[in-house]
Parts: C-alpha cells; sequence; structure tokens
C-alpha cells in the first residue's frame, strides 16, 4: 500500500522533532561552554523555528487533504494526534531552550529569530491548551455585559446593515 503524501511528510517531521530534541539535549549538557558563544543557541533558534514552520505547514496539509477527500477520515484523526504529539514534543523541548534564551538575551541581544520562536512557543501553548485554561470565563462574562451595556446606551455601531429597525 503507497503511503499518502501527508503520511510521508510526517515521517520527515518526526526525523525533525527528534533531531531538534536531541540538539537542544546537547547544548543543555555542555551548558557552559554553550552560553559564552551565540552561534550554537542562533543554530538552534533557526532549527526551532524551521521545525515549528514545517509542523503548522504539515497541519495545514493534513487539514486540507483532509477537506478535499485525499485521506479518509480514520487517517485524519490519527494523523491529528500525532501532529499534536509532534507540538508537544516540540513545546516542551522549546520550553528548556527557552530559559537558556532569556538568560542569554538578557546579557547579549544578538541572536536572530528570537522574536519568532518566542511567538511560536506562545502560539504552541495556546494551541495545546485546553478551553477552560485558556478561556478566562469570567473575563468573557464581564466583556458580554460590558458590550451589552454599552448597545443598549446606543455607543456600538450595527454588525450588519440588513436594513432591520434599530
Amino acid at each position: 500500500m503507497q503511503r499518502s503524501q501527508p503520511l510521508l511528510k510526517f515521517e520527515f517531521a518526526e526525523r525533525a522533532a527528534a533531531r531538534y530534541r536531541d540538539d537542544v539535549e546537547l547544548w543543555r549538557a555542555d551548558h557552559d561552554a554553550a552560553m559564552n558563544d551565540p552561534w550554537p543557541l542562533q543554530e538552534l533558534v533557526e532549527i526551532a523555528n524551521r521545525a515549528f514552520e514545517k509542523f503548522e505547514a504539515l497541519d495545514a496539509e493534513v487539514r486540507r487533504s483532509s477537506r478535499a477527500g485525499g485521506i479518509s477520515d480514520e487517517d485524519y484523526e490519527r494523523l491529528d494526534l500525532k501532529i499534536e504529539a509532534l507540538f508537544q514534543g516540540w513545546l516542551a523541548t522549546s520550553r528548556l531552550l527557552k530559559q537558556d534564551v532569556e538568560r542569554f538575551l538578557s546579557e547579549d541581544d544578538s541572536v536572530e529569530g528570537v522574536a519568532a520562536f518566542l511567538a511560536h512557543v506562545r502560539e504552541v501553548e495556546a494551541m495545546l491548551a485546553l478551553d477552560d485554561e485558556f478561556f478566562d470565563h469570567e473575563e468573557i462574562a464581564k466583556l458580554r455585559d460590558a458590550a451589552i451595556a454599552a448597545s443598549r446606551r446606543g455607543e456600538v455601531e450595527p454588525m450588519l446593515d440588513d436594513g432591520r429597525p434599530q
């Protein structure tokens, strides 16, 4: 049986995740010497950013392929779980790297790609957060109540211009 394109790409993504984890572990093993030179940290940040971009592109391709009928629902569910696991692994490794990035940047801010790396970490944290952890229901209720009150006071524009009386 021939593997689908997303399945083949997933195998490459798994290997990229393993290499990224191994590289960060090696960096951390020789931490004292490594912290004196920004080059290895720069490389790890680039590897992290490339891995994130690959995983994100793979996720999008799997979703497109599923919508187009290119993969079965069963394969989609399996791949979706595997992609989530890729992001979980990436995040665990990136949290370790993030500690070193933040420590290094307090002394030297010459590492390129750090802003993107930190944004990717925040994005994956949000992506993997459970809804109850991500959404502050009390805050949402306060915002809802404030919006309703503002609407009743006539302080907001209608969302739709559909001719309904105001």
